[in-house]
């Protein structure tokens, strides 16, 4: 039984991109074998940022032999009181079989002529020069680009190809790049190391991967990230902000992961801890950390019980270089804490009333006028539901100026700088 494995390596690549090519590789590789009746044991598909990977495990060097039936002329054209016509012989040459292995079956269009062929199967190698560049070039994703002067896109330039059956270079043409890429078992390391890694073998390719700084297996690098986390947040007893989605894309964006904890100015602990949540998960993939004893209110405008001023930040750089990406971060974070800052302070300026009224400027649909407009008819509709129901525990002056700040923070500068905080600010910002 042999193996292959195929490394496409690239620039950095998106991380959504980097995390959908798995499934696609993994269900074209699946058809095309399929088509060919080449079996296997084991297909890995996984990705970094910077490379592509195929393995392929118990291949068979012979696809199975193929039965192909095909359907002929008539009877009554291909057999004249028993004696084959031209029809029938022709039919017969095309498919490389003797006149006496022809049959005739009953169809719903009658009696046809019938022959069975057997194709013999190819040889794995030979299918795989023809699957593999057809698969690249089936690959799929937003904004694929050209580079060069070639005429292949694809989500980021390719720079080498590995591609290895056993212990050699499986060859395939695929020169529509511009430089022409050379297929090879030459990979490259982490980045920052910039070496060239000579694979003998599929067998040792993850292990010797492993060793130059490289996670190539996507679920090894999680569950990595993931108990980074968690040790580093016992240590510093806070418990980490970190979404499924977080996670995923934190998984894609790095080969090499490295733990970093920073922290952020007190100052910033007076704004909405889903300002500053927001700000660090959504804008710059970091891990917020929670208090242990958090006491959490969505009306509350200050931060200062629910999160803490450390915060993780996952580094695909070198460990010798951690001081200096921390302060860079804490930078960074400090500039979009302060633009921030100014936005809620601004807001805290305007009143609601005066808020409401710039919903006139926003259009809702079209034929359905404005927002403002919008919100009137919403407070008409809830009114008439509050009185439908008639529930006296129910508070109707309350339920009425609800309805009609619902889209208030809509024209807030929080919420304009950070959409995803629309319907959040606004209850904020009303009890203040």
């Amino acid at each position: 039984m042999s193996k292959y494995l195929l490394e496409i390596g690239t620039e950095e690549l998106p991380a959504k991109f980097s995390h959908s090519v798995i499934n696609q590789i993994n269900s074209l590789i699946e058809f095309e074998f399929d088509k060919k009746l080449i079996k296997y044991n084991n297909i890995i598909c996984t990705s970094t940022p910077r490379r592509i990977v195929l393995f392929l495990e118990g291949l068979v060097d012979q696809a199975d032999d193929k039965t192909v039936i095909r359907k002929g002329p008539k009877a009554t054209s291909a057999f004249l009181n028993g004696v084959p016509t031209k029809a029938a012989i022709g039919f017969a040459n095309s498919l490389g079989i003797d006149i006496d292995d022809l049959e005739i079956r009953q169809t719903e269009k009658g009696e046809f002529v019938f022959g069975t062929k057997i194709e013999k199967g190819e040889s794995t190698r030979s299918s795989l020069s023809s699957i593999i560049p057809k698969v690249i070039k089936n690959l799929q994703g937003p904004r694929f680009m050209k580079w060069g002067c070639g005429s292949f896109k694809f989500s980021r330039p390719i720079r080498w190809i590995v591609s290895l059956y056993n212990s050699e270079i499986l060859d395939f043409v695929f020169d529509e790049c511009d430089p022409k890429i050379s297929i090879g078992n030459k990979s490259k390391s982490h980045r920052l190391i910039n070496k060239f890694i000579e694979i003998q073998s599929p067998e040792n390719y993850f292990e010797l991967m492993a060793k130059s700084g490289v996670f190539v297996k996507r679920e090894e690098r999680k569950e990595k990230i993931v108990n980074l986390i968690n040790h580093e947040s016992q240590l510093v007893n806070l418990d980490p902000d970190l979404s499924d989605h977080l996670l995923n894309e934190l998984t894609d964006l790095v080969e090499s992961p490295n733990l970093i904890t920073s922290n952020f100015d007190k100052q910033f602990l007076n704004l909405p801890v889903e300002v500053l949540s927001t700000v660090m998960k959504n804008h710059q993939r970091y891990i917020p950390l929670l208090k242990k004893d958090k006491i959490f209110s969505k009306l509350d405008l200050s931060s200062e019980k629910v999160i803490s001023t450390n915060f993780f930040v996952l580094s695909n750089g070198l460990r010798e270089s951690n001081n200096i990406i921390s302060k860079g971060n804490e930078k960074v974070l400090r500039a979009r804490f302060s633009d921030a800052k100014f936005f809620v302070e601004n807001d805290k300026k305007v009143s609601s009333k005066e808020r409401n009224e710039k919903l006139k400027n926003v259009s809702y649909l079209k034929g359905m006028g404005n927002v403002f407009q919008r919100v009137k008819r919403i407070e008409v509709i809830s009114e008439k539901i509050f009185n439908y129901l008639n529930d006296q525990s129910l508070d109707n002056e309350k339920t009425i100026e609800a309805a009609k700040y619902c889209k208030n923070d809509l024209c807030s500068e929080i919420v304009y700088e950070f959409p995803e905080l629309q319907g959040i600010m606004g209850g904020e910002i009303l009890t203040k």
